[in-house]
């Protein structure tokens, strides 16, 4: 992730956590976009980041390596992709941390060929990590994930 670009829509409290992350990781630039941009602002500030609104993702999309859903977007079945998009990166990923559902971002990475992770690893991270408070154990996560693919 050092030296990335990043792009995240949505302002809420995966987004702070996303940001924390990021910013251990060392990432080239982040962007926040929401649809209420005054949210996108107030993040951004607080994480030394840079706030787009929704009419300037064009300008920056071509040149970012992620772009993560840390939104409620796609939670509806009637949620549509949230922007226009002319030029990505071929080797643009997708994180959406929604992982029960077919989301316009799982639809837009798909149908454009990118790689696309959802939410169920840090779901399954969030479990083991709440086991282990409540057991003393840490269960294999490579075993929920496999329980998560044969569930599909």
């Amino acid at each position: 992730m050092k030296n990335k670009n990043i792009l995240i829509f949505g302002a809420g409290g995966a987004a702070r956590a996303i940001l924390y992350a990021l910013k251990v990781l060392k990432v080239n630039n982040v962007y926040i976009i929401n649809r209420t941009t005054k949210n996108a602002v107030s993040l951004a500030k607080k994480f030394n980041v840079e706030s787009i609104d929704l009419q300037r993702v064009k300008d920056v999309f071509a040149s970012i390596d992620m772009l993560i859903n840390c939104s409620s977007c796609g939670m509806d079945t009637k949620d549509i992709f949230p922007f226009k998009v002319d030029k990505f990166k071929r080797s643009l990923m997708v994180y959406d941390l929604i992982y029960n559902k077919f989301t316009p971002f799982v639809k837009f990475a798909r149908a454009s060929g990118i790689k696309i992770f959802t939410g169920e690893g840090m779901l399954a991270h969030q479990g083991a990590c709440s086991f282990r408070i409540w057991t003393g154990i840490y269960p294999n996560v490579k075993v929920v994930k496999k329980i998560f693919e044969d569930l599909k």
